[in-house]
C-alpha cells in the first residue's frame, strides 16, 4: 500500500532570550531528515524550501540531499529567529518506520497538545492533500498571523468571486459524460463553451464521437481577467447544458505561491456558483 502526499508548511518561531532551543523547531528537523531519507530512496522531491534565519536566507529545491539542505537544517537549530517554508511532495508505504516521521503530522499533533510548551512566538500552517482524498486537501494553522489567531483546521469561507492568487487545479473540476444516444453536434453553443473552457487548461478531453465525454484538467488562474472569464463560462455552461444530462462542476484549487498554501473550491448548487477560500 502507497499514498502520494502533496506538502506546504510554514513555521516562524522568536527563540525565547535565554534559550537556543525551540522544540517546534527539533520536530520540523526530524521532519526534514526523515524526508531526506525518502529523497535517497527516491520517493520525495522538494519544489521549493526556504529559510530566514537570524536575517540570513537559505534556499533549496531537488530530490537530493546537497550541502545547502543540510545547511537549512544547522541554521534553523542555531539561529534565534526563523521564517521557514516548504512545499513538497513524497510517498508513503507501509512496513517503515521511517515513513512515520516524515510530513507535518507530528507537529500538528504537538500544536494540538503543546503541554507546557510555550508557544506564544510561534506560528505553524500546514496543508496536506494524499492522492487517496477528494477535494483540495486540508489546511491547518496554529498561532497568530496577520492579526488573527488560530488553533486548528482553516475553515472555508465564501466569497464573491475568485480572489486574486496563482490558482492551480488539483483534478478535473468539470465533467460531463453522456451516453451515446446523445447527439453532441446538436449543441453548438455548449461545444462552443467546452472548448473554450478546454483553452483554459492542460490535457482535458473533449470527445463527441459517442455522446458527449468532457473532462476539464490542470486549469490555472493567474489574472483576474482568466478568473472572471472562467466564472463567466461555467455560469454559460450551466445554461446550455440540457437538463436531461449530468453536469459536474466541483473545483479544487490550490495557490501554492506564497509561504502559506490557499485552497479555494468552486461549485454550483444548481442555481449559482459558489466559490469558498481557506486561507491565513
Amino acid at each position: 500500500m502507497s499514498v502520494a502526499y502533496s506538502i506546504m508548511e510554514h513555521l516562524k518561531v522568536k527563540k525565547a532570550d535565554n534559550s537556543d532551543y525551540s522544540l517546534p523547531v527539533e520536530i520540523m528537523n526530524g521532519q526534514l531528515a526523515a524526508l531526506a531519507a525518502l529523497m535517497v530512496t527516491g520517493e520525495a522531491n522538494v519544489y521549493r524550501m526556504n529559510l530566514v534565519a537570524d536575517g540570513v536566507e537559505y534556499g533549496f529545491s531537488g530530490d537530493e540531499v546537497t550541502p545547502e539542505y543540510k545547511k537549512i537544517l544547522q541554521a534553523m537549530s542555531e539561529a534565534k529567529e526563523i521564517d521557514f517554508s516548504i512545499d513538497y511532495h513524497y510517498i508513503w508505504r507501509a512496513g517503515w518506520q521511517m515513513y512515520e516521521l516524515v510530513g507535518p503530522f507530528a507537529l500538528m499533533d504537538f500544536f494540538d497538545d503543546p503541554g507546557e510548551e510555550d508557544v506564544s512566538d510561534v506560528f505553524y500552517s500546514a496543508w496536506n492533500n494524499a492522492d487517496c482524498d477528494e477535494g483540495p486537501g486540508k489546511m491547518v494553522a496554529y498561532g497568530r498571523h496577520n492579526g488573527k489567531d488560530y488553533s486548528g483546521l482553516v475553515d472555508f469561507e465564501q466569497v464573491s468571486s475568485i480572489p486574486d492568487g496563482k490558482w492551480e487545479e488539483q483534478r478535473s473540476t468539470v465533467i460531463i459524460d453522456t451516453d451515446e444516444s446523445f447527439n453532441a453536434e446538436a449543441h453548438p453553443e455548449l461545444l462552443e463553451i467546452c472548448r473554450e473552457l478546454a483553452d483554459m487548461s492542460i490535457d482535458s478531453i473533449l470527445d463527441v464521437d459517442d455522446g458527449l465525454t468532457f473532462y476539464l484538467n490542470n486549469v490555472t488562474i493567474n489574472t483576474a481577467e482568466q478568473s472572471a472569464r472562467y466564472e463567466e463560462l461555467l455560469k454559460q455552461l450551466v445554461a446550455a447544458a440540457p437538463e436531461d444530462i449530468d453536469l459536474y462542476i466541483d473545483g479544487p484549487f490550490l495557490d501554492p505561491s506564497g509561504a502559506d498554501a490557499r485552497l479555494m473550491t468552486i461549485e454550483h448548487d444548481g442555481k449559482d456558483l459558489i466559490i469558498k477560500v481557506a486561507e491565513v
